[in-house]
C-alpha cells in the first residue's frame, strides 16, 4: 500500500517542496522495494527527485518512509502544471504499484509589502 502526505502540490516559479511517501509491507515475507519517478506527463519545468531510489528489507506488516523533493524552475509558465506517477517494484518480481502526484504552478500571492499604498490617520 501507498500513502502520499500530500498528492496534489501548489508552487510558484522557484519554489520547492517535500512529500513523504509511505509503503507498507502488506506480506508476509520482508521485501525490498525499487522507486522510480515518470515524469513523461509534465513540464520540464519540474524537478522530482526521489531521495531514496531504493528501500531494503522491510518487515511484514511494517511501513518505511522516504522523501520526494519537488522543485519549480524560475522559467515555469503557468500552462505548466502537470502530474507525476511515483512507481514502486517489489525487487526481484514483476508485483509493482503507482501512485500519482499533482504538480501545480500557482501565480505568486499578492504580499502587502508589495502594494505600495500610504494610510492617512486623521
Amino acid at each position: 500500500m501507498l500513502d502520499l502526505s500530500d498528492d496534489q502540490i501548489d508552487l510558484i516559479q522557484v519554489d520547492s517542496a517535500n512529500v513523504t511517501l509511505t509503503i507498507e509491507n502488506n506480506d508476509t515475507s520482508i521485501h525490498d522495494f525499487d522507486l522510480t519517478v515518470d515524469d513523461s506527463m509534465t513540464s520540464s519545468a519540474w524537478n522530482v527527485t526521489l531521495a531514496d531510489e531504493t528501500l531494503s528489507t522491510v518487515l511484514p506488516t511494517f511501513s518505511v518512509t522516504t522523501t520526494i523533493i519537488v522543485q519549480l524552475a524560475a522559467n515555469a509558465e503557468l500552462s505548466d502544471s502537470g502530474s507525476v506517477n511515483i512507481n514502486v517494484a517489489q525487487s526481484g518480481s514483476n508485483i509493482s504499484t503507482t501512485i500519482t502526484l499533482s504538480l501545480i504552478h500557482i501565480s505568486e500571492p499578492t504580499r502587502p509589502e508589495r502594494i505600495g499604498y500610504s494610510r492617512l490617520w486623521v
